[in-house]
């Protein structure tokens, strides 16, 4: 089967792009329940046209020639798939819908319309080739953009070595533990699938996996994340390309055959994911944390400080070692929030604060040599809430009204590995503050 071009899935992406905007065509007419199929069409032309730019960024086509005719052909098929499904709904447009030209200065204007029937029969009527109603079709349209998404990063997601951390000694007293080699030269994808709850009709759920699917086929590995909850990855200060799960959680190794019983379990605490450049694992990070990576950058330490006549004779604590500070842009809200994991000495979980919340501003202030000074931070440092995994997050109000300071992280100073990584961090912080946002309360990591 012919793999298709990189020109042929992004003339895809523009038609898919057409028939979302002809679906809501005569808007002050349409049915509300169209808008909705709008956006998922409008969301697989962006899935579409994301795939295209995997493949053109690949230059020399590398990711196509190394894989094999089985892979080539499971990716014509998914994308042929798909085009069949476009295809079929821009006949159905031309099928039903009216198209009307009036004369105009500049010659002719066309609008187009949905017939009178489909306005008053839309919600019995069939809009897939297998007889579903309009809400088969949202689902139709899902399956198609979440694969064409899994497809790109599969693609992007070439892993070198999965690992995880298991006890030596059975003994429950025992703490130490030796890194088993689980696969290597592997494909990592994070997977999301909706799934019906049991125990309710019509709800559906989202479950997230990571999977590792070895090169040699020889390898199936699944990590299932716990239901409602989401994981922060620690990155590796040393090691770019690493990124771990540090949870207690169990693998699961699944027969190379589908179908088949699960062939062995493990539990663990630690799981190492290796990629192959620190631009996967950036990847990986983003699609367990559902935001994007701005930057990372490294750090020596970071030490708490405190405000106030007293800050000058308070003891300086360390609440981070030699750890990576990220950055990351909520897209929903676009927050922007900094990830600091703490010291095991100091607590369990992450330091993070806003840098663009308009309700708790922070000043951040160069100090010369690799230091900048943190104000205005608003962190407590008791109780446990509910959020992300190997995160304590501490449940306050927002501005810290009613929270005791001396129980509260009020101000840090960090220190960079390197007098260029501060000052990009600098530069970012001053670009980000230009525009302040009203925001959620932030107590660790929401």
């Amino acid at each position: 089967m012919t793999v298709p071009s990189i020109g042929d899935i992004l003339l895809l992406s523009q038609t898919a792009w057409k028939v979302g905007r002809a679906f809501t065509a005569g808007r002050t007419h349409a049915p509300p329940e169209f808008q909705d199929v709008e956006l998922e069409i409008n969301a697989l032309a962006k899935a579409l046209k994301l795939l295209a730019e995997a493949f053109f960024a690949d230059s020399d086509d590398s990711l196509l020639k190394q894989a094999d005719a089985r892979t080539q052909d499971g990716l014509a098929t998914i994308v042929n798939s798909c085009s069949r499904a476009v295809h079929d709904l821009e006949s159905l447009l031309d099928q039903y819908q009216v198209v009307k030209k009036t004369r105009n200065s500049g010659g002719f204007a066309v609008e187009r319309s949905w017939s009178d029937m489909v306005l008053t029969q839309y919600k019995t009527m069939m809009w897939t080739t297998d007889g579903g109603n309009l809400q088969n079709l949202r689902y139709l349209l899902q399956m198609h953009a979440n694969t064409i998404t899994l497809t790109m990063r599969a693609l992007q997601s070439r892993g070198t070595t999965v690992e995880y951390a298991q006890k030596v000694s059975a003994d429950e007293g025992s703490h130490d533990v030796e890194m088993v080699e689980a696969c290597l030269e592997c494909r990592i994808a994070v997977v999301r699938k909706r799934e019906a709850m049991a125990d309710a009709k019509h709800d559906i759920r989202m479950m997230t996996s990571i999977w590792v699917f070895s090169d040699d086929n020889t390898v199936r590995l699944e990590l299932k994340m716990v239901d409602g909850e989401m994981y922060v990855p620690y990155s590796s200060y040393f090691s770019p390309e690493k990124v771990s799960v540090t949870v207690p959680c169990e693998l699961k190794f699944h027969d190379v055959k589908y179908g088949q019983r699960v062939l062995r379990t493990a539990k663990t605490t630690w799981i190492n994911y290796i990629f192959e450049s620190a631009h996967s694992a950036a990847l990986f990070q983003n699609e367990l944390m559902g935001r994007t990576l701005l930057a990372t950058y490294r750090t020596s330490k970071t030490l708490r400080i405190h405000e106030g006549l007293s800050s000058a004779f308070s003891y300086a604590e360390q609440m981070c070692g030699m750890e990576n500070l990220r950055i990351w842009e909520d897209n929903d809200t676009l927050a922007v929030i900094v990830l600091i994991h703490f010291s095991p000495q100091f607590r369990n979980g992450y330091l993070a604060f806003y840098l663009n919340s308009a309700n708790t501003p922070i000043r951040v202030k160069d100090d010369g040599g690799r230091e900048v000074k943190v104000k205005g931070l608003r962190v407590p440092l008791e109780g446990k809430g509910n959020g992300r995994k190997d995160s304590v997050i501490a449940e306050g109000k927002s501005r810290g009204e009613g929270v005791d300071k001396k129980k509260m992280v009020t101000g840090a100073r960090i220190e960079f590995a390197s007098e260029a990584e501060k000052r990009d961090f600098l530069t970012l912080v001053w670009d980000v503050q230009k525009e302040m946002r009203d925001l959620p309360g932030l107590a660790g990591v929401n």
